[in-house]
């Protein structure tokens, strides 16, 4: 699925994400241990609260970002789509695992979510797109 825009909604995407890999089988089924070679996301770890803030905790010990901590919990969402998007077309042993027709692909460029739009989430939740100088940057993915 091609979406013509470069704004990145974390929530929409990553519930969208819920909803195709569950239809689609690729979701992690943590009672079935034949489907490890087939599954993209374990919810349970990826893609949480949890994981988003240690992962912004993470980059300002290192200091790899200089932005601002909304920049942080942005750029964080956009890595755990990238990292889910790569899982799919990695694949196993070598053979491609297709992307679910329905997978959104957005990139290269991340626009964060306009401010009134991000008035509608709670500021002291770390999983939400927040406020702040995040909604004057984008991110470009390149390699």
């Amino acid at each position: 699925m091609y979406f013509n825009s470069n704004i990145f909604d974390p929530h929409s995407v990553r519930a969208l994400l819920k909803i195709i890999l569950k239809n689609s089988n690729r979701e992690k089924d943590p009672m079935d241990h034949r489907n490890k070679n087939k599954w993209l996301v374990d919810w349970k770890k990826d893609w949480t609260k949890e994981a988003i803030s240690e992962h912004v905790e993470s980059i300002k010990r290192k200091g790899d970002c200089v932005g601002t901590e909304e920049q942080m919990i942005f750029l964080t969402h956009v890595l755990e789509y990238m990292e889910i998007l790569g899982r799919a077309l990695i694949g196993h042993a070598g053979k491609p695992n297709g992307l679910p027709l329905e997978f959104p692909i957005y990139g290269p460029q991340f626009n964060p979510l306009d401010v009134d739009y991000c008035q509608m989430w709670p500021s002291s939740d770390p999983f939400s797109a927040t406020l702040g100088s995040s909604s004057q940057c984008f991110i470009l993915i390149s390699h």
